[in-house]
């Protein structure tokens, strides 16, 4: 029989209309604007942090599953939205095999509970678990403790649907019908001297008790529930007997000693005994709950480290990317969340708890409380698990689940459903669409798949007929249609594309023999960096007689002069500029004749009885020098800094810098600070460190190794030098005060290297030696300069390892471990991924040793 239907679509809205609906498609119109309404407010937030929304589907009534990605972390989530308020919706946990030990997957547990009237529509793995299978924290089913708390926080459910997050005590008794009370002392535990235990079906078959006890079976006679009064009938007494018969429904009191005398004197078989067992912080009539741990939420605000620092536990728990699973509230506690975040795959690196809480605040959770992770990490939703478990070999078998239930009856065929409600498809990419029939309840109902048809709301990509939708190549908006027998469902299209491309460098300038690597970012509609790889752009040089440049953006200079490169990706385009220049020789930059274009500055230094003048005693070219007057007090651990500060742009590509410097006190360090043409700094360094004489020495700077001041800084020429940074040396005692002057003169960038003379080989190192690093303490970068001397009759090479050690001795890196020739030696140590405190790097060559210490501050 065909059945009626509601969504009626017809034909006379296809194309044109906002929603392709007629007003008797009220219901589907209402599900796709909430939908869509949903999507909108969470792109706002999520735009800040590029989640991403793939897909939005609707699984049962009051559940909802998103489909979310960060591509960059990356990140890959799957989100239930649980209505609580929704009548037929019921919260519960699922036990593996229904006993306290054991294993089983959290799939072949909820097809366990699933049957007609108790559909599991959306479940996730629960609480942590030992090798035996057992939970370590607390469990409740349908009202029965199946284990006991470990004041880890668990999140549970009442009677109503009222969900809470807390870290919980229990107390039990027994009270009999003349008031008489008896403490219980644990749930499905050993019975121990004088204890009076609990048990139930999910201890096992029995109570596995020895027969120095006494025992009682009774059955309950009003509803189970924790934090409630729970009134039972004795239908069964065994004295000095032990391991009496568990079933399901029923439970049994076993008392040892003092509570052997308590059931034998006080109960008999036909009586009403009641069961309080109590459970705080929390709300009355608590029948379904789970162990977790840490919170990670609470008052809407992001917990992780202080709720997981207030729990226990290492560190790296808490800091390290893991697969993850949570469950959380909204502030009205009227939507439960399900939360998974898929880890330790290329797809998806795992978030670590603060990462994970900062998510779920965006998402709108109030509280919330972290699950077992890792390769337990599994969610299921209408029986397909829709996460991707980290283990090898797929979903792993766990000690409990928690479940979304619908207690509805499948019906006949009344609606058909897309396989999403929404999606978000790149430009020219494909999606598959399919189209199912359910009943009201959204259970499946088998319908003839080649009499669906596909339809869009209007030309934003092509459609085939079994569903293979093809996105335009611009970023749209539409729908894409199913109709079935009069029956229609719509989902929600986002077509994403690039609209803006941010080329880099954006002004550049080089020679014929140092070329240009260009890099693109492309953003599409969200804001989002889509990662492409140069190659799938289209590069223009526009005067290729200046320059050229290939697919995969690398610029090759021709000959001097001006050209444009424009990259495009569709009509989307950026442009930048590129001078090809030629210098030849030696151009002075500054001759230090007077202090116009300097201006001194310094940390760490007494800057009152610190500064620069002009010296006429001691200079190299013309009639001066530049004397820097330095003045400081020593303290451990601290550097102190002179700078000359000015601002020189430097003309084409010099490969290096040029100073004569003269200071006859201690071996002061020197670096060039220069900026690029959008002010990223970096530092240059000099060749060596001041010698310790009366004469001048030119040091030299090379830009084959520029040190970025930030991480991210990007090298490129033109350039600005901004200042001349001297590190100030001393004798390193502390509270000693340390004065003196250095001279300055000659400045120049140097366009060709000079050709080395045999005499100026017979300068080379003649002593090994080990500098201090530079800058010290450093963060995380510094470079260590060294020396190895000609041996002994000949230049010959010679095994060199330098390497840095921790404080305990153990190697922590090899930065050289090879043979070397006589020669001056820089070698940078970047320690991004190590904790702050002293290291030591040990330089050997030959017979010699010797070691330094360095200071890493974050």
């Amino acid at each position: 029989m065909k059945p009626t239907n509601k969504n009626t679509y017809t034909k006379e809205n296809d194309y044109n209309c906002k929603f392709c609906f007629t007003k008797t498609n009220n219901y589907k119109q209402i599900k796709n604007i909430t939908l869509l309404f949903f999507f909108v407010f969470n792109l706002i937030i999520f735009s800040q942090n590029q989640f991403d929304t793939l897909s939005i589907k609707q699984v049962a009534k009051g559940v909802i599953h998103y489909s979310i990605v960060e591509p960059n972390a990356p990140w890959t989530l799957d989100v239930l939205k649980i209505d609580l308020a929704e009548d037929i919706i019921k919260i519960e946990a699922g036990i593996s095999k229904d006993k306290i030990t054991g294993f089983e997957r959290t799939s072949a547990m909820a097809s366990r509970y699933n049957f007609d009237g108790h559909h599991i529509v959306g479940a996730i793995n629960g609480g942590f678990f030992d090798g035996n299978g057992q939970d370590v924290g607390m469990q409740i089913r349908e009202g029965e403790i199946v284990t006991q708390s470990n004041n880890w926080s668990a999140i549970g459910f009442s009677s109503a649907k009222e969900p809470f997050i807390e870290r919980l005590s229990l107390s039990s008794k027994v009270i009999l019908s003349n008031n008489i009370s008896q403490n219980i002392n644990g749930i499905n535990k050993n019975r121990e001297t004088d204890f009076l235990i609990i048990y139930n079906s999910y201890f096992g078959s029995t109570t596995g008790t020895n027969q120095y006890g006494s025992e009682i079976l009774i059955e309950p006679i009003s509803p189970v529930q924790i934090n409630d009064t729970i009134k039972y009938i004795v239908i069964d007494k065994k004295i000095g007997q032990g391991s009496m018969a568990l079933s399901k429904g029923r439970v049994v009191l076993s008392g040892h000693g003092s509570s052997k005398d308590f059931i034998d004197s006080l109960i008999a078989i036909g009586d009403t005994v009641s069961v309080i067992q109590k459970i705080s912080p929390a709300p009355d009539k608590i029948v379904t709950l789970l162990n977790g741990y840490p919170k990670i939420v609470s008052n809407g605000e992001n917990c992780a480290l202080s709720c997981y620092a207030a729990e226990g536990g290492s560190n790296t728990f808490a800091t390290a990317r893991h697969p993850r699973t949570a469950a959380g509230f909204s502030q009205d506690k009227r939507f439960l969340y399900f939360v998974t975040v898929d880890g330790r795959q290329t797809t998806s690196n795992g978030m670590s708890l603060p990462e994970l809480a900062d998510f779920l605040v965006k998402f709108g959770l109030y509280s919330a409380v972290n699950m077992d992770g890792g390769g337990s990490t599994t969610m299921l939703v209408r029986n397909n698990i829709v996460n991707s478990p980290s283990d090898a070999g797929g979903e792993r078998s766990v000690s409990n689940c928690l479940m979304v239930v619908s207690l509805d009856y499948k019906s006949e065929l009344s609606q058909i459903n897309l396989s999403t409600n929404y999606a978000n498809i790149f430009s020219n990419s494909n999606y598959q669409f399919s189209a199912s029939g359910t009943d009201q309840y959204y259970n499946p109902i088998l319908i003839n798949s080649a009499n669906i048809q596909y339809l869009l709301s209007h030309n934003f990509g092509i459609i085939n007929a079994s569903g293979l939708f093809t996105a335009g190549q611009k970023a749209d908006t539409g729908f894409v249609i199913a109709e079935y027998e009069g029956l229609i469902d719509s989902s929600l299209v986002i077509v994403n594309s690039i609209v803006k491309l941010e080329l880099t460098p954006e002004i550049a300038l080089s020679d014929t023999t140092n070329k240009i690597q260009f890099n693109v970012k492309a953003f599409d509609i969200y804001g989002i960096d889509k990662k492409i790889s140069t190659n799938n752009f289209n590069w223009i040089s526009t005067n290729t007689n200046v320059g050229t440049i290939d697919s995969l953006g690398k610029f090759t200079g021709v000959s001097e002069g001006t050209t444009n490169i424009i990259v495009n990706w569709n009509e989307i385009s950026d442009t930048s500029i590129v001078t090809i220049e030629f210098k030849k020789g030696t151009s002075i930059l500054n001759s230090f004749d007077n202090l116009d274009n300097w201006l001194f500055s310094g940390e760490n230094i007494d800057t009152s009885n610190s500064n620069i003048e002009i010296a006429n005693s001691h200079f190299t070219e013309g009639n001066s020098s530049v004397k820097l007057n330095y003045n400081f007090v020593y303290q451990s651990g601290v550097q102190n800094w002179a700078y000359l500060n000015t601002n020189i742009p430097i003309e084409g590509i010099p490969l290096n810098f040029g100073l004569d410097v003269n200071g006859n006190d201690f071996k002061h360090s020197i670096a060039f600070i220069v900026t690029n043409y959008n002010g990223e700094e970096f530092a240059i360094l000099a060749d060596k460190q001041l010698d310790v004489d009366e004469h001048f020495d030119t040091l030299k700077a090379k830009f084959s190794k520029p040190i970025p001041l930030v991480a991210t800084n990007v090298f490129h020429f033109p350039i600005t030098l901004t200042k001349i940074a001297v590190i100030l040396a001393s004798g390193r005692v502390v509270n000693t005060n340390y004065f003196g002057s250095i001279f300055f003169d000659n400045l120049t960038a140097n366009y060709s290297e000079p050709t080395v003379s045999v005499e100026e080989n017979k300068n080379l190192a003649s002593e090994f030696r080990l500098d201090q690093n530079f800058p010290n303490p450093f963060n995380p970068s510094t470079t260590i300069q060294y020396a190895i001397p000609q041996n002994a009759k000949n230049n010959y090479a010679q095994p060199v390892t330098l390497k840095i050690y921790n404080i305990l001795g153990q190697e922590i890196a090899a930065l050289v471990n090879k043979v070397q020739n006589s020669g001056n030696y820089s070698v940078q140590f970047d320690a991004r991924n190590l904790a702050s405190g002293v290291y030591y790097y040990t330089l050997k060559a030959g017979i010699f040793s010797q070691s330094k210490k360095m200071i890493l501050l974050r």
